[in-house]
């Protein structure tokens, strides 16, 4: 993983970030409306867990932080929410619209790289959760 991509990218949304996840959610739920049933608590709330959860990757891969643990303990969470398989492709997609979106031509191909990369680990760790339960 480019850990210099993702930590450039994540930095240069700035004061954004909270423009960032409410796009991301007002996209993702207008692309799949069905899923938009799976998000219980208040949206304000789950924008800042995206959040916390990009900030979280970002710092993993400059750190060099074994993420796997707590991606796994989110998977167990997503399952109980009952997120599946195909919804994970469809938040992968809307995480780098929104990164093309809000930067622009500032999103280079080694940002939307780094971002495949990061959100297949992510997506990945957590889907664990559903075929070990």
């Amino acid at each position: 993983m480019n850990a210099l991509a993702l930590k450039t990218s994540f930095a240069l949304l700035g004061a954004r970030k909270e423009s960032f996840a409410h796009t991301f959610y007002l996209t993702f739920f207008a692309r799949y409306p069905a899923a938009q049933e799976l998000f219980v608590q208040d949206l304000l709330i789950q924008e800042r867990s995206l959040m916390a959860t990009l900030d979280l990757i970002v710092q993993g891969a400059d750190q060099g932080i074994d993420l796997g643990p707590t991606l796994y303990k989110l998977g167990l969470r997503h399952e109980a929410y009952g997120v599946r398989a195909e919804q994970y492709a469809w938040m992968g997609e809307i995480l780098l619209e929104t990164f093309r979106a809000l930067l622009g031509e500032l999103f280079t191909s080694d940002m939307e790289q780094a971002w495949i990369e990061a959100y297949k680990y992510m997506s990945t760790e957590m889907q664990q959760a559903t075929t070990h339960t």
